[in-house]
């Protein structure tokens, strides 16, 4: 108790109250009051303005999530048969428990200015791998060799014999071969070359002149999407820098608590 808080009590009126506990919560009450020296009913007293106290500390924002908290910790210990504050494994499930229902309190800044630059990502990449899967289909593209780097216009042909890109084609070409590298494909077409002479099959038969004039196109269409990829990756990383700087402060917040509890002890 404070001092002001027993200058308060000397002069409060004090009332009978009469309760029936169980005979075990007499007895720890009772070892209570034994062990700090005070009378049961001190120790009872003591005990209720504690709790009372205790509740008005608690700000109205807090008691919300202290209550979810607390459902999803039991819900844990149901599930692991274990209390938190005993076994390891399940207090660090619990750790984590309270650490997703904090962060949940508030959304994260920008969050819809950076869902919606994600959902662009992934509609530009959904465009460009159905682009690729028709250069796919009639063998203009293929798959890249596993745990190998190659570029997406590789310097060498089908049988490995080098086979330079000139700086015209590399530069022309360099939105579409960064493209095709995104999605994991390669093509050794002279891509530069008439596509009339690209050999070129759909499950053996030879594709038509104007197929491969398309295919062409498509290749041609891969280099302003790539551009369009990246201004969404830059978005992306706009979007998402007012939520790192909370992050970031955090941390620093994180560290300033972690000094003033160090010093306090």
């Amino acid at each position: 108790m404070t001092d002001k808080q027993d200058e308060a009590n000397e002069g409060a009126e004090l009332v009978q109250l009469k309760l029936r506990i169980r005979s075990d919560l007499r007895s720890k009450l009772g070892e209570s009051a034994d062990r700090e020296a005070r009378s049961m009913n001190a120790e009872v007293i003591s005990r209720l303005e504690g709790s009372l106290n205790q509740d008005n500390e608690i700000t109205a924002h807090m008691k919300p999530a202290l209550l979810a908290l607390g459902f999803e910790l039991s819900r844990l210990e149901l599930k692991s048969g274990k209390r938190w504050t005993e076994d390891r494994a399940t207090c660090l499930a619990a750790a984590a428990i309270a650490r997703r229902l904090i962060r949940s309190c508030t959304r994260p800044l920008n969050y819809d200015e950076h869902r919606a630059s994600m959902k662009n990502i992934e509609d530009i990449r959904a465009s460009a791998e159905r682009k690729a899967g028709y250069l796919l289909d009639i063998g203009a593209i293929e798959a890249k060799p596993d745990e190998e780097f190659w570029p997406g216009l590789p310097p060498i042909d089908r049988q490995g014999n080098f086979r330079p890109r000139t700086d015209d084609e590399r530069e022309r070409w360099h939105g579409t071969a960064m493209m095709l590298s995104n999605l994991d494909y390669i093509t050794f077409l002279e891509i530069d070359a008439d596509p009339e002479t690209w050999e070129l099959e759909r499950d053996g038969v030879p594709v038509s002149n104007d197929e491969k004039k398309a295919a062409k196109a498509v290749f041609e269409s891969l280099s302003p999407l790539y551009e369009q990829y990246v201004q969404a990756f830059d978005r992306f990383g706009e979007t998402g820098k007012p939520e790192q700087q909370a992050e970031d402060e955090a941390k620093r917040l994180l560290a300033s608590y972690y000094e003033g509890a160090k010093n306090a002890a």
